[in-house]
Formats: structure tokens, C-alpha cells, sequence
């Protein structure tokens, strides 16, 4: 175990490739659900998981590049056991936090907050159900309390289920394009238009 300021995945260098897995059994809209995820060098995870009949992706890289540090430092303020997690040490001296973390500690912490962004999926299918897309666009517009881990979570279940169009509906639609209307068909519609006023 190493302390080292800042990039903490630096294994395999920039190609992102896959270099640890977990999986774990949880519960979304009353229904067992089995994830697989799949931890990529740079600290992205990526879980595949089915709810009912269609499969989704979720892509969680809040754990990664600018956001790897802040949120590193939120998962400490509410996950404080050094012998799971790690240690991140803050001295007033040294202007960058010192992370103290095995391989292992690294993967457990990329878990536990996995595993928190579908107690938080859970909680929102729950509250806003079939709504659940419309609910994370507005959270993401309109929550702005980034200073907790709370609502890093949050914003990552919002981002994940944008992204992987969760529970939307699978409805079909016509296309619809627009044709320029003919020169007769614009005065047409302009007399049309005018006669409705004249008549109110």
C-alpha cells in the first residue's frame, strides 16, 4: 500500500481496458436484479444488469478523471473504515490529499459506491416510477448540492439512467419531416388564418 497524491489508476496506462470485476444482487421496482460489473483502468464502471425483459448498461465514471479526487473525498466523509476502504489523509501542509489504498481497497470502494447508485435507483423507481427519465433530467437541471456524496450518487444514477434510457417506454413513432409547402398552399393557409381572425 502506497500514499500518492492525485491519478490513483494508473495501471495499463490511457487504453481503457478492463482490469477487475464484482457483482452483487439487488432489488429495482420490487424485482430481483442481478448486476455484473466491470471495473476499467481508469476507474469507470460499467454494470450491465436486466430489469423484466430488456437489458440496460449503466456507465459510472464519476470516479475517474476531474471528478476521481472530489470524489474520492466525499466517499471518506462517509465511509471511514481504513481496513475496507483505505485512508485519505488531509494535512494543512501538503495542498493534495494522501490516498493510502491496496488494489483491493480500490475495488471495494468502487463497489460500495456502485452498490449505493442502485439503492439510489431503487429509492427513485419507487417515488417516481415510469417517470423515472423525466425525474433524473429535472434532478440534474435543478439539484446543485455537489458538495456531498449524497448527491454524487445521486447525480451518477441520474447520468446512468439518461444515458442507458432506463424503463423508457418502448413506443413507437412515426417520423415526421418537414416539406417546404407550395407557394398556393402558403396562401391557403394565410387566408385561412385571416378569415379565423376576422371572424372572432
Amino acid at each position: 500500500m502506497s500514499g500518492y497524491p492525485g491519478v490513483w489508476w494508473v495501471e495499463g496506462g490511457m487504453a481503457a481496458k478492463a482490469c477487475a470485476s464484482f457483482e452483487f444482487d439487488t432489488r429495482v421496482d420490487g424485482v430481483a436484479v442481478h448486476v455484473e460489473c466491470e471495473v476499467l483502468n481508469m476507474g469507470v464502471v460499467i454494470c450491465n444488469f436486466s430489469v423484466g425483459r430488456r437489458a440496460y448498461s449503466f456507465r459510472l465514471s464519476k470516479f475517474s478523471g476531474s471528478g476521481q479526487m472530489p470524489f474520492i473525498a466525499k466517499f471518506f466523509d462517509v465511509y471511514t473504515d481504513g481496513a475496507t476502504y483505505g485512508r485519505l489523509v488531509r494535512k494543512k501542509d501538503i495542498p493534495d490529499a494522501l490516498l493510502y489504498q491496496s488494489p483491493t481497497q480500490k475495488i471495494a470502494m468502487l463497489e460500495r459506491a456502485t452498490r449505493d447508485v442502485f439503492v439510489c435507483l431503487s429509492d427513485v423507481v419507487e417515488k417516481h416510477g415510469r417517470e423515472i427519465i423525466n425525474y433524473a433530467i429535472w434532478h440534474r437541471e435543478n439539484v446543485k448540492d455537489d458538495d456531498t456524496y449524497g448527491w454524487t450518487i445521486c447525480y451518477m444514477t441520474c447520468c446512468a439512467v439518461i444515458h442507458a434510457d432506463f424503463m423508457a417506454g418502448a413506443v413507437r413513432y412515426d417520423r415526421v419531416g418537414f416539406t417546404r409547402p407550395k407557394d398556393d398552399e402558403v396562401a391557403a393557409r394565410r387566408k385561412r388564418h385571416a378569415d379565423d381572425n376576422d371572424m372572432q
